[in-house]
């Protein structure tokens, strides 16, 4: 049954229709007709096998965090699977395979590679049967782990943005910045996507822009990772954005007035007020202690009160917006405020005929003197007084009665300040009345090379010729000197006034006084009224011309524009040249303007264009705005240096003033070219960004070198050429001791000086503002600013920067020399404040008074016609001059005047401040008996220790708390390094509850509409309040109030004091007024 037989030809043999996977065992017998068979061959064995099965479809790959899933359809008779999987530049093999049984159709390939691109495939197995054909491969990339969740999110408001920070997640590969209003979703229009950060940096910011100011803003961050999910959404945090910044102040203008200053500038725009602030030169920088808040568009200006005379002051304004940050603040400026005026002293009075000369020594620091007088049976009358101007120390008062006596003070006056104490008051008589010259006008104003007039007329007919001398003095001239005739001496006669031309900008003001000649009695040697005459003078100077923009950048190809305005009316047309650089990188329009008396407050406008080039450079230049008394030119040379130059050599006198890229040139008469010595205002510095080139990180200065005169102010810029890619902090340094001080940037803390530029404002050059000091020798100083840089990105990170160079000139030179002989001498050179000094003068040749002053601020101490004497000086903080003068005949004033001499001597004392305090509790009143927690809070200044008293040692500022039951008082006492006190005091105040002692009406009222009086008295009690009517105006704690009830009413008295009031305060007293009864009917 299990045989088959063949021919002899055939070989091979098919056994079929076996049981695959059944072990069978196989002989073959040879055979021969007619012959039995042969012998069984050797048995070999086999086992058959089953059908392969079909190819696997359906196949699936699902991504998953470092593996992938992998799903696939069944495959018929299939007993397995095979899933297999390789990278691109791999082969399959049994490495990466994984088999499973016939029942399972996904598998989750892990341990991948995140990001990695994996092919897979699958194929069916079946026992005792080949593998099918693999499916059709397919592909997967494995995903990363997701990151966490943010953390730390803070949101700042800006002008209409939002700067929003957060902690930096571990493994993510970058942000989304979400934000939406209330009314919101998140979506991606309001999406911003930001890198990871840099490797060792904590937290990232992102600036959203474009924001609704006022509107509240949600904002969420959430953290990304290549090749995986997104993290979390981070909590909500929240923010408004605000309305913008206004800009920066401009010029601030100062002036010192008694004990304050007076501060006016231009409105800027957006700005709906202004902060006032104002600091010692030894504060580090502003605070809220000295300041202001000037609310609207601060036209009037602001007036600081309260400061100390003499002492400089350094003040700046900050424009403000409600709903925004203050904008930058002005530049500083230093002033110091005034003392009060002095009495005037040596006033004098000459009788003329109907008429007083009144004469007195110069008030210094005034602004003129008001001149009084009254007949001894009058009051001070405001009707008589008249006005001398500044400078003016003489006053002649008209119109008297005559041979009548007057009494006459004068008193010193300064504008928008107030006057002086009156001076002692001193008697004149007028002498008879007899002949007299009138005078019309008696106040000229006249232009620089131009003429006014005045005339003359006598009073009364004279019985000889009258000759009017005519004084004008150096400077102005006159055409002629009247001479008046018995016949004509009712006709005026003119006098034409001429000023000379000068070479200076300053105005000048002149006095024409007269004197006469006459054989007639009544008209010899009168003093007749003086002219005052005011020149204007026609040329301008640096205060007189201002920009618009002291800085304009402009890329290669564009313009710019900025605009010229004089500050005051010229007496006649002003011609600005407005000058560029040579060499055609710069070209304006139009190449001058003219000013008039009608335009000269109108602004013009300058357009500046940059020409296209073929280099790599940018380029910085200078246009000049040239008021010219000669052709001039400014030039940059070497090293960034300005100069200027003149086409031709100019005449003497003369020097040339050039203003240059806030420079001022200077070229002397007969000369061709000046240096730059003194900063100005009045130029425009260009920077021409070069289009052309490939920008690299650098930090250029604007100036590599400044040149100040002492006590004078300079500024440059730096900025960076690129975006950085994190904040980029230069700090300026500066020698130990120099006479150069940095004011801006403001110090730190560590008083360090830093700008720093950020990936928002990078391109945006930042000021750096110094200031020269002033020194005891004459010799000029080079100081050095250098700078050094530190940033988190690699490029900005030390990156080198220039130094600036600068020069200081010394304009001081060495003390006067003494001209006349005299000495002074001081008991002691130094004190601590407050405190005073002895002067003392002596060795004087013949003089007819001596002056003893302090040089800050002109103040007069003592005028003495002693040779020798002595006086008492305040000494005030810092340095005091004080200086001893002498008064001498003026032989040039026909009025037999008087001068002051050269400074005699003088000497210095430096007075500094003992260390002061300040202590407070809170609250300072208790209530008594009962523990209640208060904090002593203290500071003080120029203290080395403190001790507090009860207490002991403690820091020289800071806060303690303490519990009290009952009244309490606290002593400080400060100590500074010479051993020098200061002291200062609190108390807490404990109360008891309040006390009604008594509380009745005197008399009672027995019916209705009778008048009573209610008193009461109290105890420990600082206000009451009496009911009905909520009455406490004009009550006292113990007093009285009158009522005249028409009614049964009940009074209520209610006693209150710091601590307890109202319903907490002390029990009522009530007192209830009932009417007597009335028969109504019998």
């Amino acid at each position: 049954t299990r045989q088959a037989v063949v021919g002899a030809g055939t070989l091979t043999y098919t056994i079929g229709e076996l049981t695959p996977g059944a072990a069978y065992r196989v002989r073959v017998i040879a055979t021969r007709e007619h012959a039995p068979d042969g012998e069984p061959s050797a048995e070999a064995s086999g086992t058959p096998r089953a059908e392969a099965p079909g190819a696997v479809e359906g196949l699936e790959v699902t991504h998953q965090t470092e593996a992938l899933e992998v799903r696939w359809g069944a495959v018929e008779h299939a007993g397995g699977y095979k899933v297999q999987w390789r990278l691109e530049d791999q082969a399959y093999d049994e490495t990466r395979q994984a088999v499973v049984g016939a029942g399972t159709l996904t598998y989750t390939i892990g341990e991948l590679t995140p990001g990695a691109a994996y092919r897979v495939r699958v194929i069916a197995t079946r026992e005792h049967a080949p593998d099918g054909e693999p499916s059709a491969e397919a592909s997967g990339t494995p995903r990363a782990e997701a990151p966490g969740r943010v953390e730390g999110v803070k949101v700042e408001a800006e002008s209409e943005a939002l700067e929003v920070s957060w902690t930096v997640i571990e493994h993510a590969g970058g942000y989304k910045v979400q934000w939406r209003l209330e009314s919101q979703a998140y979506d991606e229009t309001r999406q911003a996507v930001v890198g990871g950060g840099r490797p060792g940096q904590t937290r990232i910011g992102y600036l959203i822009r474009d924001l609704t100011p006022g509107a509240t803003y949600a904002v969420r961050v959430i953290a990304t990772r290549e090749h995986a999910l997104d993290g979390e959404p981070s909590a909500e945090a929240s923010g408004t954005p605000l309305l913008t910044s206004p800009g920066a102040v401009g010029v601030v203008r100062v002036w010192p007035r008694t004990e304050a200053l007076h501060l006016e500038w231009d409105p800027v725009e957006l700005a709906d007020g202004y902060k006032v602030q104002w600091r010692f030169p030894s504060d580090i920088s502003y605070d809220e202690v000295r300041q202001a808040l000037v609310e609207g568009d601060g036209a009037g200006g602001y007036r600081i009160t309260d400061l100390e005379a003499d002492v400089t002051y350094w003040v700046r304004v900050t424009a403000t917006r409600r709903g925004a940050k203050d904008g930058f603040p002005s530049n500083g400026y230093a002033q110091r405020p005034l003392p009060g005026l002095a009495a005037v002293e040596g006033v004098r009075v000459t009788s003329l005929s109907g008429a007083l000369r009144v004469e007195w020594l110069s008030t210094l620091a005034s602004g003129g003197h008001r001149v009084e007088w009254r007949t001894g049976r009058e009051d001070w009358d405001p009707g008589r007084q008249g006005l001398a101007g500044p400078g003016e120390v003489s006053y002649t008062i008209t119109d008297l009665e005559a041979d009548t006596e007057y009494r006459v003070r004068v008193t010193a006056t300064r504008q928008d300040d107030p006057d002086g104490p009156p001076s002692e008051e001193v008697v004149g008589r007028t002498r008879a009345r007899a002949g007299g010259v009138t005078l019309t006008p008696t106040r000229l104003t006249v232009a620089e090379g131009e003429s006014e007039s005045y005339t003359l007329v006598l009073d009364s007919a004279p019985a000889a010729e009258v000759t009017v001398s005519v004084f004008a003095g150096e400077g102005l001239s006159v055409d002629r000197f009247p001479v008046f005739t018995p016949t004509d001496w009712s006709t005026p006669q003119t006098v034409t006034v001429t000023p000379d031309e000068d070479e200076d900008v300053d105005d000048e003001h002149y006095r024409i006084t007269h004197r006469t000649a006459s054989s007639d009695a009544h008209y010899h040697d009168l003093t007749v009224d003086a002219v005052e005459v005011e020149v204007e003078d026609d040329d301008v100077s640096e205060g007189e011309l201002t920009v618009s923009a002291s800085r304009l950048r402009i890329t290669e190809g564009n313009t710019g524009r900025y605009t010229v305005v004089l500050n005051r009316r010229p007496a006649a047309p002003v011609t600005v040249l407005v000058s560029a650089p040579e060499g055609g990188s710069l070209t304006v329009s139009p190449g001058s303007l003219t000013f008039t008396t009608a335009n000269w407050s109108t602004p013009q406008t300058v357009t500046v264009t940059a020409a296209e080039d073929t280099d790599l450079s940018d380029e910085v230049l200078t246009i000049a705005h040239l008021i010219p008394q000669a052709s001039v030119a400014a030039r940059r040379g070497p090293g960034g240096s300005l100069a200027a130059s003149a086409t031709s050599p100019l005449p003497p006198p003369a020097w040339v003033y050039v203003y240059v890229g806030g420079g001022l040139a200077a070229i002397e008469s007969g000369g061709t070219a000046g240096e730059i010595f003194q900063l100005g205002a009045a130029g425009v510095t260009v920077l021409i960004d070069d289009d052309d080139k490939p920008r690299t990180p650098g930090v250029p200065a604007l100036t590599s070198s400044l040149r100040l005169l002492e006590e004078q102010a300079g500024a440059y810029t730096l900025e960076l050429t690129t975006r950085p890619q994190a904040d980029v902090t230069i700090t300026l340094t500066l020698d130990p001791g120099v006479d150069l001080r940095i004011d801006r940037p403001e110090a730190d803390e560590a008083g360090a000086h830093k700008l720093v530029f950020t990936p928002e404002n990078w391109d945006t050059p930042q000021w750096v503002t110094v200031g020269a000091g002033r020194d005891d020798d004459t010799d000029n100083e080079t100081e050095v600013i250098s700078h050094s840089a530190a940033s988190q990105d690699p490029a900005y990170d030390d990156i080198e920067v220039a130094d600036v160079k600068v020069t200081i000139t010394d304009r001081y030179g060495p003390p006067p020399v003494r001209k006349r002989k005299g000495n002074l001498s001081v008991d002691r050179t130094s004190c601590t404040l407050p405190c005073s000094v002895t002067l003392e003068w002596g060795d004087l040749e013949e003089t007819d008074q001596i002056q003893v002053r302090r040089a800050e601020g002109n103040i007069d101490l003592i005028t003495s016609s002693a040779s020798t004497g002595s006086v008492t000086g305040e000494v005030r903080e810092g340095a005091n001059t004080f200086e001893l003068w002498a008064w001498e005949p003026d032989p040039g004033d026909p009025n037999e005047g008087r001068r002051l001499t050269p400074r005699l001597d003088f000497v210095e004392v430096t007075g500094s401040r003992g260390p002061t305090c300040n202590i407070s509790a809170s609250p300072s009143d208790i209530r008594s008996g009962v523990s209640t927690s208060v904090t002593l809070t203290w500071s003080s200044q120029r203290a080395a220790s403190a001790e507090l008293d009860p207490g002991g040692n403690v820091p020289t500022s800071g806060n303690r708390t303490v519990r009290l039951t009952g009244t309490s008082e606290y002593e400080l006492t400060v100590t500074d390094a010479n051993n020098e006190t200061g002291m200062c005091e609190t108390t807490v105040t404990a109360w008891p509850r309040p006390v009604i002692d008594y509380f009745a009406p005197e008399p009672a009222p027995v019916d209705e509409g009778d008048q009573s009086k209610l008193r009461w008295t109290t105890t420990d009690t600082t206000s009451v309040k009496l009911d009905p009517g909520n009455i406490t105006t004009g009550l006292s704690v113990d007093g009285s109030y009158d009522v005249r009830p028409s009614e049964t009413t009940e009074y209520t008295l209610t006693a209150s004091n710091p601590v307890y009031t109202g319903d907490d305060s002390t029990t009522p007293h009530t007192y209830t007024h009932l009417t007597l009864p009335t028969i109504l009917r019998v």
